[in-house]
């Protein structure tokens, strides 16, 4: 990354990058300003080292990278000024430069450490979320993998990238599952009195399938199947069967081969059905669980 040219005066680079003050700026980073508005860009560098505001306030940390990266492109050290971008995308995965103001440059620059970022970001933020999903924290959840899908539709080539790819399929049917799990219960109605005579009602099964009257079958979020592995040899020109149960939350809660292919290929299978999700199956509008067979032939 290099910068050059008549742009980069003090006045172009503060209007044309579109930065926004921090709205409770100490006293260190008003300082800053003043020194780089007086061209005393090394000085407003230093006086920065004691604005580092702490982790959690995004605002104030993307204010002085900000500034950090205005001196910095301002005495030409490109190198540096990449890692005050970082700092950046880091803190805010969704910024972005003005289109219509930033220079090409600094766009080109921001495009291209975003794009170097973004997918383990991406991929960090899911994990949270799926955190907070599991803990209970279902509202949390919703609302970070709604972050989750903003940052992938804001990367640039997201579906180039398998990364963000799967990272976008898995935010989107657990933010699902999140807001149908944090939405209020429906009102039960009263319970009608009971009839004499009337026999006793079934019991309805712990774990459902496919045919039981009513059902809606749960639908695939990620079901990734190893390929058979080339240290294996050949394929043993036979079938595997795979008993899943995936559980009220979408989640495999139990694996087991009912017909094996081999042990080494057996425990890649099972391994893989941790990372599988789904959109659970329903019964009456409320999430149940579901017995799932997965027949897979090897030729």
């Amino acid at each position: 990354m290099r910068f050059g040219g008549a742009w980069w005066t003090a006045s172009a680079l503060a209007i044309s990058l579109g930065f926004p003050s921090a709205a409770r700026a100490d006293d260190a980073l008003e300082t800053a300003r003043r020194l780089y508005a007086a061209a005393a860009y090394e000085d407003a560098l230093k006086t920065l080292e004691g604005a580092q505001p702490g982790t959690a306030d995004t605002a104030a940390t993307v204010a002085v990278e900000q500034q950090r990266l205005l001196c910095l492109v301002a005495l030409g050290r490109a190198a540096d000024a990449e890692g005050a971008m970082t700092a950046i995308v880091q803190a805010d995965p969704l910024y972005v430069p003005d289109a219509s103001t930033a220079p090409p440059r600094v766009r080109a620059a921001f495009k291209d450490v975003r794009a170097r970022l973004l997918p383990a970001i991406a991929r960090a933020q899911y994990e949270q979320a799926r955190q907070a999903f599991e803990g209970a924290d279902y509202a949390d959840a919703s609302a970070g993998f709604a972050r989750v899908l903003s940052i992938v539709e804001r990367s640039e080539g997201a579906g180039a990238d398998p990364v963000l790819r799967d990272v976008a399929v898995l935010a989107a049917g657990f933010k699902t599952l999140s807001d149908k799990a944090s939405a209020p219960a429906p009102s039960t109605p009263a319970a009608a009195p009971p009839v004499e005579a009337a026999a006793a009602a079934p019991v309805p099964p712990r774990v459902y399938a496919a045919a039981y009257p009513g059902l809606t079958a749960p639908t695939v979020v990620r079901q990734v199947v190893p390929q058979w592995p080339r240290s294996l040899g050949p394929p043993p020109n036979r079938d595997a069967v795979l008993a899943i149960v995936i559980n009220e939350k979408g989640l495999v809660e139990s694996a087991r081969m009912t017909r094996v292919v081999h042990r080494t290929y057996d425990q890649l299978l099972l391994n893989a059905v941790s990372t599988w999700a789904y959109v659970p199956a329903q019964l009456a509008g409320e999430p149940v669980k579901f017995r799932k067979v997965i027949k897979l032939s090897f030729r």
